[in-house]
């Protein structure tokens, strides 16, 4: 299994103008696990004053200093699990997260959901790939619905936008 594949590419990009519709001054963003790095790529055509990634695998790790996202201009990479990470962080400090890590289930994407309150500055918002249930279009969707319920407990809106992918 893949941390990342390309056909993901549209999602990706979708996600970044969803969380920065606009490229703005000052902006700082916040990405948990970088994959292929599409997301990455997409928030930094918004010009981000800072831009945090957080990134635990080894692999993905050598990646992405091998295509040199140490050396960009207000990019930080914090490596280690982000259970490990984000309580470091400060409070308040981002107008943007996203989220979209490998191997965890809804506990821990849960988890993250209650860091959000802050994290987030005053009208941050948060975008996550939900890669649970990936072969029952039912229980995804019963995740979706899920996260959208724990969000709002946390007074976090919480939408969802359709995108065909393929044919």
């Amino acid at each position: 299994r893949g941390v990342m594949m390309g056909w993901e590419a549209p999602l990706m990009r979708m996600h970044a103008e969803a969380l920065l519709p606009q490229v703005a001054a000052g902006v700082r963003v916040l990405n948990v696990g970088f994959g292929l790095g599409l997301v990455d790529g997409y928030l930094q055509e918004r010009r981000p004053e800072e831009h945090h990634i957080i990134e635990a695998h080894p692999n993905v790790l050598a990646e992405l200093e091998r295509l040199g996202w140490r050396d960009r201009d207000g990019v930080v990479v914090h490596q280690g699990r982000w259970q490990d990470v984000v309580a470091g962080l400060p409070a308040a400090s981002f107008d943007a997260v996203f989220f979209d890590t490998w191997q965890e289930t809804y506990t821990e994407l849960h988890a993250f959901f209650r860091t959000l309150p802050r994290l987030l500055r005053p009208l941050g918002r948060f975008s996550f790939f939900n890669g649970l249930a990936p072969y029952s279009i039912f229980h995804h969707a019963v995740f979706c619905r899920l996260a959208q319920r724990d969000l709002l407990d946390l007074g976090l809106a919480c939408s969802f936008a359709p995108l065909a992918l393929g044919r």
